[in-house]
C-alpha cells in the first residue's frame, strides 16, 4: 500500500523561506508563493525543525531591523548624504593604432549633513508596544477600588461634567454669600 504523495519540500524552499521571512512574508503569503496550502506549510514546519528555526530567526531579524528604524525615527537622527556625479574620461590611443576610448568614473561631488527631528507618531508607536498598559488607546483606570475601561472621549466628558458641577456649586455658594 502506498504512503501518499512525495513531499514538495525541497532545499530551495528552505533558502527561499529564509529570504521571504526576512522580507516580512507571513505563512499565508509563503504558502501562496510556493502554491501550496497553509496546512502543507505548517506540516513542513513540524516535520523540519531546522526550517522552523530558520524562519523564526529570519522573522526576528526583520522585526529587529524595523524596531531599530522605528527607534531611530522616534528619537531623531543625523546622517550624511553623498552625491556622486558620473564623469566621462577620454583616453587617447597609445599610438599603436588603438583608437581613443571613453571611460566613465563616479566621483563624489558633495556630502550633505542632514538631521531628521524626532517623530511623535513613531515615538507613540514605540511606547505603545514597549509599555502597552500605560500607552494603549483604552487604558484601565482604578476608580474607587473598581476597574473600569475609560476611553479618552469618555474621560473628556467626565471632566467636562465635573467642571460644570463645580461651576454650578460655586455659583450657588456665591449667591448664598451675597444674601448674608
Amino acid at each position: 500500500m502506498g504512503r501518499g504523495r512525495k513531499t514538495l519540500f525541497k532545499d530551495f524552499i528552505f533558502k527561499e523561506g529564509i529570504k521571504l521571512a526576512f522580507h516580512g512574508f507571513t505563512l499565508d503569503q509563503m504558502a501562496d508563493f510556493w502554491e501550496v496550502g497553509i496546512s502543507t506549510l505548517r506540516r513542513w514546519l513540524r516535520k523540519y525543525p531546522d526550517f522552523r528555526t530558520a524562519l523564526k530567526r529570519a522573522k526576528d531579524e526583520a522585526d529587529f531591523k524595523v524596531e531599530k528604524g522605528l527607534y531611530k525615527r522616534a528619537c531623531g537622527f543625523k546622517f550624511t548624504e553623498k552625491h556622486y556625479e558620473r564623469i566621462l574620461i577620454k583616453v587617447k590611443g597609445n599610438g599603436n593604432g588603438q583608437p581613443d576610448s571613453e571611460q566613465h568614473q563616479m566621483t563624489l561631488i558633495k556630502q550633505i549633513k542632514k538631521y531628521y527631528p524626532p517623530d511623535t507618531a513613531a515615538g507613540f508607536i514605540w511606547m505603545k508596544n514597549r509599555q502597552p498598559m500605560k500607552w494603549r488607546d483604552v487604558q484601565e483606570r482604578r476608580i474607587l477600588g473598581l476597574y473600569a475601561e475609560v476611553t479618552a472621549a469618555e474621560l473628556h466628558e467626565i471632566k467636562k461634567k465635573a467642571e460644570e458641577s463645580v461651576a454650578k456649586f460655586l455659583a450657588g455658594e456665591e449667591k448664598k454669600l451675597d444674601a448674608s
